[in-house]
């Protein structure tokens, strides 16, 4: 059964967090790795810690189930706003306007998706 709602990227070691909001958990956590694997994840913070403290030292934890999909981002704005994530890059929810990829990262995006099939739900 897919789950919708809020997320938290967690460092074991340091208690620094990332905070998101998903439509499904474990496709969402998935994309997440998996971009964080290939050097090619959105936010370069967390890029960064995944390098330094490693795959088993972050752990993607569920703290809120938000039923109703009009409310996700507003569920993670107030997450943003008041817990203060140290990864997350933009402070607005669901918002990356004004933030441009360098050539390198397009590059390894590029890469990373070589070879990838849309599924039908994608296309």
């Amino acid at each position: 059964m897919k789950q919708s709602g809020i997320y938290q990227i967690i460092n074991k070691l340091n208690e620094h967090k990332y905070i998101g909001s998903a439509k499904e958990f474990r496709e969402r956590k998935a994309t997440h790795f998996r971009e964080l694997r290939y050097g090619i994840h959105h936010c370069q913070p967390l890029q960064r810690a995944y390098k330094k403290y490693g795959e088993t030292n972050l752990e993607f934890k569920i703290i809120e189930i938000v039923d109703d999909l009009n409310n996700l981002l507003l569920r993670e704005q107030w997450y943003l706003d008041n817990w203060k994530p140290e990864y997350n890059v933009c402070p607005k929810a669901g918002n990356v306007l004004g933030r441009k990829h360098s050539e390198e990262t397009k590059r390894k995006i590029s890469i990373a998706n070589k070879g990838y099939k849309l599924t039908p739900e994608q296309e």
